[in-house]
């Protein structure tokens, strides 16, 4: 059996990374500086989620469609959510709050500052997925499918991933200059981005899904290019398939495609992509497994020694597969042995 081209793609808030410490903590420790006071964690936090919901309503997908940027979108959200604890010297007088605490804000959660990644060995690992000439794939494209907006290719690139440019709606990867071969970019660790932002649909959105295929034929042709260009941003050391064959990941007739898609939120994430035609992963520890019900996943734990395509059949391109594990990098580690 000719071997199968894996696109993998992982949720991002929540699963590639998370707030560190909560988004309440981090906005009482910056609003403090600013002469903030009684706010404890669970006010800051019922405020927050009753602002960014307000927020939702009024300016849907970060204010794109009402001229907003998603920077100006997010102070928004700072201000009210801070500003019923603000200091009036005069209850009869509007407070503005400082210009700087909402950028204070905005900033840190635009980069690693405000975050976690979920675990260290990540982009190393996803780079010997890559590269691994043992490997049960032919190709390997790494994407992330999420529901937010255009900070993400920054917090990833942040927190160590080295991450494509190519994002949904952008213009396709330019290839030039590609010699001398010496200075061929690195592989990327990240070959994509599909944010909700840019699709105009989220997850569990057959759409976003469907987005995200047409961006991973995209990154196929972006490796033949290179490739012809004396480069392999894959791995040096396997074979290509020519971009005269290079078909559509949607054409499953023509080309074998496992596609795996890696979250922590149930009804998003495993319900929206195996409704989409991917296979599911919840990273989820079994004690926090909420909404699932008697929904069956198999559990990755008692089938850690099983092989790609036990776990994964051919047949799971119609009769897609749910999976459980304990983390992303657990799923992973399996998945580069």
């Amino acid at each position: 059996m000719p071997r199968r081209n894996l696109l993998l793609c992982f949720d991002a808030f929540g699963t590639l990374f998370s707030p560190h410490p909560s988004v309440a903590e981090q906005y009482i420790s910056i609003a403090r500086r600013y002469g903030l006071q009684n706010l404890s964690i669970a006010r800051v936090q019922a405020s927050f989620d009753k602002a960014l919901s307000a927020q939702m309503r009024t300016h849907p997908n970060y204010g794109k469609a009402s001229g907003m940027t998603s920077r100006m979108w997010w102070a928004h959200v700072v201000h009210d959510t801070l500003i019923p604890f603000a200091p009036r010297d005069q209850p009869s007088l509007p407070f503005h709050m400082p210009v700087n605490l909402a950028h204070k804000l905005v900033d840190r959660f635009a980069t690693r500052d405000g975050y976690r990644i979920a675990h260290p060995s990540l982009p190393s690992l996803l780079t010997t997925l890559k590269s691994n000439p043992n490997s049960p794939f032919h190709r390997v494209v790494i994407g992330v499918i999420t529901n937010s907006d255009d900070r993400v290719p920054g917090v990833l690139a942040s927190l160590g991933f080295n991450v494509s440019p190519l994002r949904y709606g952008s213009p396709p990867i330019d290839t030039t200059p590609m010699n001398p071969p010496s200075e061929c970019p690195p592989p990327h660790q990240v070959d994509f981005h599909c944010m909700s932002y840019d699709v105009g649909a989220g997850k569990p959105s057959r759409a976003i899904f469907d987005a995200a295929e047409s961006l991973a034929a995209e990154v196929v042709s972006y490796e033949a290019s290179v490739s012809e260009a004396g480069c392999d941003p894959a791995a040096a050391a396997r074979d290509k398939t020519p971009l005269s064959e290079v078909l559509p990941v949607a054409d499953s007739e023509s080309t074998s495609w496992l596609k795996v898609y890696v979250g922590d939120e149930f009804e998003k994430d495993v319900v929206g992509s195996m409704a989409a035609g991917w296979n599911a992963v919840f990273v989820k520890r079994a004690d926090e497994v909420k909404g699932a019900g008697d929904f069956k996943m198999r559990d990755l734990k008692e089938c850690k020694e099983a092989s790609v395509e036990e776990v994964f059949p051919p047949s799971s391109a119609e009769v897609p597969v749910a999976l459980r594990a304990e983390g992303v990098d657990v799923f992973v580690r399996w998945l580069a042995r």
